[in-house]
């Protein structure tokens, strides 16, 4: 129960985040709105870690272990974002960020291939609903 209630506030939090980007993007660029982004998680992260003493738990992972997230961040947060931004600038937010939450479609298929994790029929008829969902969007 735990769990959904998480998940629910998080959808809650991405879905209300283009919005208030979209409307951010309209008076500045992609670059400089993700280096706002970046810093404004950074002080709070800083913050947080400081107020509850997590720098421990980050001095405990394994060289790794940080490169994996360090690469994560990158991709993710800085790459992918960078380009959601460009895209989100240039058209609505309610085309974009539907198209741009396939993303768990590309985990689905590289976890299958990389991660040797088994193809089940669910997971084939949610990548074919998500599919179908880009269309519909896209048209």
């Amino acid at each position: 129960m735990r769990s959904l209630l998480f998940i629910l506030m998080a959808a809650l939090c991405w879905g209300i985040s283009p919005l208030l980007e979209k409307v951010a993007l309209s008076k500045g660029d992609a670059t400089a709105g993700l280096m706002c982004r970046t810093w404004a998680v950074a002080i709070c992260l800083l913050v947080l870690g400081a107020a509850t003493g997590q720098w421990k738990a980050v001095g405990q992972l394994d060289g790794r272990t940080i490169l994996l997230f360090a690469l994560s961040g990158i991709v993710s947060a800085m790459v992918g974002q960078w380009l959601y931004y460009h895209a989100l600038k240039g058209a609505e937010a309610s085309r974009i960020v539907p198209i741009g939450a396939t993303y768990p479609l590309v985990a689905a298929a590289l976890g299958i291939l990389f991660l040797k994790e088994p193809i089940t029929l669910p997971k084939l008829l949610g990548a074919v609903l998500i599919f179908c969902g880009v269309v519909l969007v896209k048209s």
